[in-house]
């Protein structure tokens, strides 16, 4: 996933949540240097099990912008 931390970067949050709204990992929780970065999920939780097949939402915070993209993970 691409996501940009604006011109002046600052704090990126990247989390998955699954379709009930659980936290099921989080990706990045920390400052980003400015620009374009790149982020990858290996379909595992916090814990490093993988999750079950199904939908799951990535959820971008940084600064004041939000955005949310759908996953599909197929097993």
């Amino acid at each position: 996933m691409i996501f940009s931390a604006g011109g002046k970067g600052g704090p990126v949050q990247v989390r998955v949540f699954d379709v009930t709204g659980r936290l099921v990992k989080t990706l990045i929780d920390q400052l980003v240097a400015p620009g374009t970065q790149a982020v990858d999920w290996d379909g595992r939780n916090d814990r490093g099990h993988k999750v079950a097949p199904g939908l799951y939402f990535v959820r971008m915070v940084s600064g004041p912008r939000t955005w949310q993209k759908t996953v599909v993970v197929l097993r």
